[in-house]
């Protein structure tokens, strides 16, 4: 099974859906007969501009149907319980409000109706050097309403990205290995001085979260089990580098869900996944060396050794490739940005009026530090 068909798996395909954020790599294209409606954050013309130069399929990318501004789901397309099916892929981790995601998501699905995911596990791709996310970090980014990576987010994103053996993602290996860090010292002290000093700045794009297949399930359940979203956990499986979850919306009035994964397997579970590719690890009696943590296969043979490179899907590849590209032309931008307001700041300095006031700020500064000394 490809990751196309993992995708596909749970989708209901003479159903009508959403595909959010297809980009040039729709998973159910216009084009082979879904009935779909594409969600993005340009038009067909926007993303055809953006991506070109980058080596891309940019004829893949089909017309736009709903512009994204920030607005819910519902808002934006009227469909309130409408749709049977949502998919997203390598959208996700990309997303500041985890939980805000799936509760806009869960607007519009009519009960019954499932979203498919699909996102990296970060111990294989560029973000393999970064810790895996926390439950406590998604809570309080839904309770904190966070609509852009925060600037601690956007550090530690270009401090910690990493290429390995010069791929920017990789089958499951613990093999020794050269690494190279994708971002300078320089550039990350930029973005983060602007992301922290600037309220109103623009958005920055960066892999907000890191999951591994284990982290990702209890989070999911912990969600539905808090009673933040009405959704429940049909499947958590990985292939390669890439980790598939299904949800979907449950009926009204049947209760609070139990949860699908035993809890007190965490800890081993994170155990196994950190010791090497593929240890076995049991989650409600099930070893995740040839199974999925509810039980179904996961790529038909066992994962506990490594996994032939040539195996790797080339899509995952080519789109973690492409978000990186148009990272680095983006801190390219930034960078010439950050230069030229430090030029304007000198000059400003340089100036007689600037000279003239001097003292006066110094004088506010000392009457400040009288009035409300340290303490």
């Amino acid at each position: 099974m490809d990751r196309t068909e993992r995708i596909l798996a749970h989708v209901d395909q003479g159903g009508r859906g959403l595909e959010i954020g297809p980009s040039h790599q729709p998973i159910a294209p216009k084009s082979k007969g879904f009935n779909v409606e594409i969600i993005d954050h340009l038009d067909r013309e926007g993303l055809i501009a953006k991506y070109d130069g980058h080596g891309v399929a940019t004829e893949q990318i089909e017309e736009v149907d709903h512009i994204w501004g920030g607005e819910s789901y519902l808002d934006l397309t009227g469909g309130d319980s409408a749709y049977d099916w949502i998919i997203a892929s390598h959208v996700i981790e990309h997303v500041p409000d985890f939980i805000g995601f799936l509760k806009s998501c869960q607007e519009v699905l009519k009960p019954g109706g499932v979203i498919s995911l699909a996102l990296p596990d970060h111990r294989y791709c560029f973000d393999a050097m970064r810790e895996a996310t926390s439950l406590a970090q998604l809570l309080d980014s839904h309770l904190d309403g966070r609509a852009k990576p925060s600037a601690g987010t956007i550090a530690e994103f270009m401090l910690f990205t990493a290429k390995r053996d010069g791929a920017l993602s990789w089958a499951p290996t613990n093999a020794p290995a050269e690494w190279e860090y994708i971002h300078t010292l320089e550039q990350s002290r930029d973005f983060f001085e602007i992301a922290r000093n600037i309220e109103d700045s623009e958005y920055r794009d960066a892999h907000v979260w890191c999951f591994t297949p284990a982290t990702l399930h209890v989070a999911l359940d912990s969600f539905a089990f808090l009673e933040l979203v009405d959704l429940e956990v049909v499947e958590v499986s990985v292939g390669g580098a890439e980790i598939y979850a299904v949800l979907r919306r449950r009926e009204a009035g049947t209760g609070t869900p139990a949860a699908s994964i035993d809890r007190s397997a965490l800890h081993e579970a994170r155990v196994a996944e950190r010791a090497e590719p593929g240890a076995e690890l049991a989650l409600n009696g099930t070893a995740l060396n040839g199974t999925a943590l509810n039980g179904t296969e996961l790529n038909g043979t066992a994962t506990n050794g490594t996994v032939p490179a040539e195996q790797l899907d080339a899509a995952v590849a080519a789109a973690v490739e492409v978000h990186v590209t148009a990272a680095t032309a983006e801190n390219d931008q930034l960078r010439a940005q950050v230069a030229a307001l430090e030029e304007e700041i000198r000059l400003t300095r340089a100036t007689k009026s600037y000279r003239l006031v001097e003292p006066l700020r110094r004088l506010e500064r000392a009457r400040k530090a009288f009035l409300e000394p340290s303490a």
